[in-house]
């Protein structure tokens, strides 16, 4: 469990969870949240900076988080899945994760995408993410580049190398942006086979959207959910199709959709009818 000043959230980020300590209090002022320790990353001040910076963002938004003491760095390492529904989360989720940690961060595989995106993609450099190259970039010219975002080893190599070494590493087993108010995609395996490989727990989380509205800088909740051991249920048994559909049930449950081993797994056979164009 959090101590106070890990468990306390600024102004506007609503911290609920059923089991959190009745002294949690929120930082009511911005001299507060700029004074909140991050011990972590000392040595690192534009890191900090940029941190904090992120949460007054999300602050101004409205986002809302709950079940963080399932994330707390005494839980290290964990597998974070999360399912994805807008480009700002690729910034705000790390920042918020880093800034209740202490300035701790979970290392979120990273689309090689994002960092061609100038001032995006210092703001990701500063999570330490790991980048993954496995799609194509647009326009096409720029894949000419891709050879030098590549690391000297597979992204899932170093992400297990991570969970080894005591880090936690973030996924978001959609593979992409997945803008259907009702339905999750049918995911990828590699947050379920991180765990088998390692022995370590998932923790599932689900993002949500209150007024139905899915747009960028719309308010939101993130729900982080106990942690599930893998190997350890007669639906998981060891089985990576098994342990991927328990864990993506768990995000549809967090994340308020539906999940089944049939749903689509390309982002335009998935979108809602409403939103198509």
């Amino acid at each position: 469990m959090y101590t106070n000043a890990k468990a306390s959230g600024p102004q506007g980020i609503r911290v609920r969870t059923e089991d959190w300590p009745a002294s949690a209090r929120e930082l009511g002022s911005l001299t507060e949240l700029c004074s909140q320790p991050l011990p972590a990353m000392d040595g690192r001040p534009l890191t900090r900076w940029a941190c904090r910076c992120l949460v007054v963002l999300a602050r101004r938004i409205g986002v809302t988080v709950h079940g963080l003491e399932h994330v707390a760095p005494d839980q290290d390492p964990f597998v974070l899945a999360v399912n994805h529904t807008q480009k700002l989360e690729a910034l705000l989720l790390p920042a918020l994760l880093a800034f209740y940690r202490g300035g701790r961060q979970v290392h979120f595989l990273v689309d090689w995408n994002f960092l061609l995106i100038p001032g995006v993609a210092t703001l990701i450099r500063m999570n330490r993410p790991i980048v993954v190259t496995r799609k194509p970039a647009r326009p096409a010219w720029l894949n000419a580049l891709r050879p030098l975002f590549r690391a000297p080893a597979p992204p899932f190599m170093l992400a297990r190398k991570h969970l080894e070494t005591g880090r936690s590493v973030g996924l978001y087993p959609e593979g992409t942006a997945n803008r259907c108010p009702d339905r999750l995609m049918r995911g990828l395996r590699g947050a379920a086979k991180l765990a088998l490989d390692t022995g370590v727990p998932v923790v599932a989380a689900g993002i949500r959207f209150p007024s139905g509205r899915n747009t960028e800088f719309s308010p939101f909740q993130i729900c982080f959910g106990a942690p599930l051991q893998p190997g350890t249920s007669a639906d998981a048994g060891g089985d990576l199709a098994g342990w991927h559909e328990r864990i993506m049930r768990q995000i549809a449950v967090l994340s308020g959709k539906s999940w089944g081993p049939s749903n689509p797994r390309t982002k335009h056979e998935t979108r809602h009818p409403s939103l198509a164009s």
